[in-house]
């Protein structure tokens, strides 16, 4: 997928590239026309004019088909450098000529795992990090001569006895290079042709994350963001608390999102990337000038994807009720607005007219001490985000609920129900948890919080109830519907002929299911293989996967709406409008 940074607007994308299907991505680079995917199992040169691709393996010359990662020579568009498990190797673009180093890096082993650090028109830099296999070191290839230069890990002790060479951190500009080793900052004396050590950070604040270095300025995390002068050992904090007044995050949570820094040369600046994309985190702007800092929040996209690193509670209309790391929270998607609705997450929440019944349920896998447990029901307003009552029950554990249609319509189980009969209802007038009996004539059942993924389930809707195992053997789904005038099974297949990389015995597991609540005649199921729409009347079935436009065949949670259907899948949760997409 190709995103404009600017306006964020997907420019163009591809659904499926051959070779990669199935695959465990590890690194992606853009050279010129060539976009270059790495996985386990080599490398894909995808040009995106043409909408070709070509393979590269170890019988192509590819050190190991293991571990690849990218680094692009800035001083030759022709040249692509290539980490991989068992040795460095260099491509030639153009030509598709692949040269590999091993032994010649100078480092013992047998299994190298080098790590490019830095490439500019005369030297390629790499780390080599202790593993089963060897001690560690690192290594420069001079390009000018093809000669090769190593430090094993003897070099660094700093008055211990080390045996191998680990590291996190290292950064190179010209001749002045810097490395972190056991919590050491080294410098390498290019007159003395040796590491000597700057300052250590081995106590309470261990270096962290990668290392950038500007001149003789390195910047890297420990504690905070600092500034080193690996010269003459002064350093000082960049981020300080009084930066975030106006940023939208504190300090804490952004220093503790922090993942990733790298330097703009052209701006002189420093990018500051978090560990993932979630709804109050953003890219960090340092400029080196003025020590000023810019946070930039991530926009959400409709559609193809929204968010990242959320669950999905209910969505109803244009709301979508989210679990996120900073709380519960209500993500209007056209809009494209976020309210916080309740400091932490919800085991479960429903939207019920304009009012959200979030509830915490109180579980016990094994012995634990009953009365320390509490189950909390929170009634928050949808007009104002407000919440408008919580509600506690103590020394028993919920393991099963029921939210009806009105937030009078709330009730909570013991995992004995079955046998005892019993539960509580949410009284709203007097704000508590009423005991009552299951002997009441209802026609639910009350949801499990955790259910087994083998369980047999059904649901119903007006004149239907269709039943069936979460867990189908074999690539076909298999429903049960029961109605006045019928019964009969449905078989729906979901492979292999869309799944043509699985074997024909691969079984099916459903994650989740609803009835259509703008048409009850629609029945949703959301599988492993992809996202399945029954026409319950006429038997007819839509799959909808990846090669249709989904962003991942796994669904782990589904919920029609307004139009559009929200999806979670492992990755995030997504908002599709099908009209756009095609079925299989």
């Amino acid at each position: 997928m190709r995103i404009n940074t600017e306006s964020q607007e997907i420019l163009d994308y591809t659904h499926e590239i051959s070779g990669i299907e199935n695959r465990s991505l590890t690194d992606l680079v853009r050279v010129g026309d060539e976009l270059f995917i790495g996985f386990q199992g080599g490398l894909i040169d995808y040009n995106l004019s043409t909408k070709t691709s070509k393979q590269y393996t170890t019988a192509d010359g590819l050190a190991s088909n293991s571990n690849i990662a990218f680094t692009p020579d800035p001083s030759d568009a022709n040249t692509l450098w290539i980490s991989t498990f068992e040795g460095l190797s260099k491509l030639a673009i153009s030509s598709g000529h692949i040269q590999s180093f091993t032994s010649e890096m100078g480092i013992p082993g047998t299994k190298w795992q080098p790590r490019v650090f830095h490439v500019d028109d005369r030297y390629v830099w790499l780390t080599i990090s202790a593993n089963a296999y060897t001690t560690g070191g690192i290594a420069r290839l001079d390009k000018k001569t093809g000669i090769w230069k190593d430090w094993g890990y003897e070099l660094f002790h700093y008055g211990r006895t080390p045996s191998r060479f680990d590291t996190y951190g290292a950064a190179a500009d010209g001749e002045q290079a810097v490395v972190e080793e056991d919590g050491i900052i080294y410098r390498y004396d290019s007159i003395k042709d040796e590491w000597l050590p700057v300052t250590t950070y081995r106590q309470g604040n261990p270096v962290k994350r990668e290392i950038t270095l500007k001149s003789n300025t390195a910047y890297f995390w420990s504690g905070t963001l600092k500034e080193l002068n690996i010269d003459t050992g002064a350093e000082h904090d960049l981020l300080q608390p009084e930066m975030f007044a106006d940023a939208g995050v504190s300090f804490e949570k952004f220093s503790n999102a922090l993942l990733h820094t790298e330097f703009d040369k052209a701006r002189n600046r420093l990018i500051l990337y978090p560990k993932n994309v979630s709804l109050n985190t953003g890219i960090g702007i340092l400029s080196l000038e003025t020590k000023k800092l810019a946070i930039f929040p991530f926009k959400n996209f409709e559609r193809s994807f929204a968010l990242f690193n959320v669950n999905l509670a209910d969505a109803s209309g244009s709301h979508i009720i989210l679990n996120t790391e900073n709380g519960l929270v209500d993500y209007d998607w056209p809009k494209n607005t976020v309210r916080k609705l309740l400091p932490h997450g919800a085991s479960v929440a429903k939207i019920v007219g304009n009012q959200v019944v979030a509830l915490n349920l109180a579980t016990c896998e094994m012995l634990c001490d009953l009365e320390s447990l509490v189950a909390t029901s929170s009634i928050i307003s949808l007009d104002t985000a407000k919440i408008e009552s919580v509600t506690t029950i103590n020394g028993t554990t919920t393991d099963a609920y029921y939210i009806g249609d009105t937030v009078n319509d709330v009730y909570l189980f013991t995992y004995n129900y079955k046998e005892t009969n019993k539960g509580y209802k949410l009284d709203t007038a007097n704000n508590s948890f009423k005991p009552i009996d299951l002997t009441f004539t209802h026609s639910w059942i009350p949801e499990e919080l955790y259910s087994s993924s083998g369980s047999h389930v059904s649901d119903s809707s007006g004149p239907y109830i269709l039943s069936f195992d979460r867990h189908q053997v074999g690539d076909t789904i298999t429903v049960t519907l029961q109605s006045s005038s019928r019964e009969q099974n449905i078989k729906i297949p979901v492979g292999p002929e869309e799944y043509n990389h699985w074997s024909t015995n691969s079984d099916t597991q459903i994650a989740s299911y609803t009835f259509d609540p703008s048409n009850p005649d629609i029945f949703w199921i959301g599988t492993d293989r992809g996202l399945v729409r029954l026409n319950v009347p006429t038997l007819e079935y839509r799959l909808y996967t990846t090669s249709g436009g989904l962003s991942s065949d796994a669904i782990s949670k589904v919920i029609p709406t307004d139009n559009v259907v929200v999806v979670e899948h492992p990755s995030g949760v997504y908002v599709y409008q099908l009209a756009h997409f095609s079925s299989n």
